[in-house]
């Protein structure tokens, strides 16, 4: 699934291309801003056309149309406030994202126009999930490790002895570690029903999706300011880069210091030098900011990069 026409998380200050490179001898690209729109098929919604789509002023907005729209094929759909998204089952473990659709109504100014759009994206999105379902199966090539708040786990329905609650470990501070299955038009994360009846192990699981999160180091870019440095890859997998261990004692010794990082949110990793007290300061007011205005929020904490481990930082 293509995540990067997100209208996620900014921090007020731009960042401008930082000299580090990826662990894995990438080379830095300049940062960019795509547009993405998912391909659609000509297939027509029998739903009602209305002559002018109003554009939304938020993502609220457009989670409010996409729900209407979705409800009569998938009658559990809800809205999860909390991940601003909407899971499509009762159990969960189908999600759909805004950002891409919500990008598309923002920036098409014509109200015909953005209705079209909004019918053939949602439009695909109900076709392929009705002709080809998801199975119960892991399919190992699409599944990622991703962080999540550690209440992410109960949020279904707050029974965590239950099958259908996504599979979780505690990883560090608030977050704990989930695996998500990438299909084209939407995620699932992997439930322990998941596990058992595609009897799958947890080592198979572990292994396929640190390969797959290592394919997308190629993608990830980091933009500086001031001493600050962000971590761009697409709008989902920001906050997995923290799993990826080799990078980041790669970065701590280009910039030869430990390192201090803030996960306020999904898409929003940025880091420090730990000796660099002003970059600090604007970790803390750029993490209060995300977690009291921001989207996709995630951890309330700072951490720590030291001895080869992430820790909580205490300051």
């Amino acid at each position: 699934m293509a995540h990067p026409g997100k209208q996620g998380n900014d921090l007020a200050r731009p960042f401008t291309p930082a000299k580090l490179e990826p662990a894995q001898g990438g080379t830095m690209r300049s940062f960019f801003v795509l547009l993405f729109v998912i391909a659609t098929t000509t297939f027509i919604s029998p739903r009602a056309v209305l002559a002018d789509l109003p554009k939304p002023a938020n993502v609220g907005e457009t989670l409010d149309l996409m729900l209407d729209y979705l409800r009569p094929d998938f009658p559990d759909a809800k809205i999860n406030t909390a991940e601003q998204n909407i899971t499509l089952d009762a159990d969960g473990q189908m999600v759909l994202n805004p950002d891409n659709l919500h990008a598309i109504l923002q920036t098409t100014d014509d109200g015909a126009e953005r209705e079209a759009q909004f019918n053939a994206f949602l439009g695909t999105v109900v076709t392929s999930l009705n002709q080809s379902p998801a199975t119960e199966g892991v399919p190992l090539d699409r599944v990622y490790p991703v962080l999540r708040h550690k209440s992410f786990a109960q949020a279904s329905n707050g029974d965590v002895g239950n099958g259908a609650v996504p599979y979780a470990q505690p990883f560090i501070g608030d977050m704990v570690l989930v695996y998500a299955i990438d299909y084209p038009d939407h995620v699932a994360y992997v439930t322990q029903s998941h596990l058992d009846d595609a009897q799958v192990t947890l080592t198979q699981l572990q292994q396929a999706a640190d390969l797959n999160l290592s394919l997308k180091l190629d993608e990830t870019q980091f933009q500086q300011q001031n001493g600050s440095f962000m971590v761009i890859t697409d709008g989902f997998y920001e906050s997995s880069m923290v799993l990826d261990s080799a990078l980041w004692a790669d970065i701590a010794r280009q910039l030869g210091d430990d390192l201090v990082m803030i996960v306020p949110a999904r898409d929003l990793v940025v880091f420090a030098p730990a000796s660099n007290a002003e970059a600090i300061g604007f970790l803390e007011t750029a993490r209060d900011n995300i977690l009291n205005g921001g989207t996709h929020q995630l951890s309330g904490l700072m951490y720590l990069w030291q001895g080869g481990a992430w820790q909580v930082f205490a300051r």
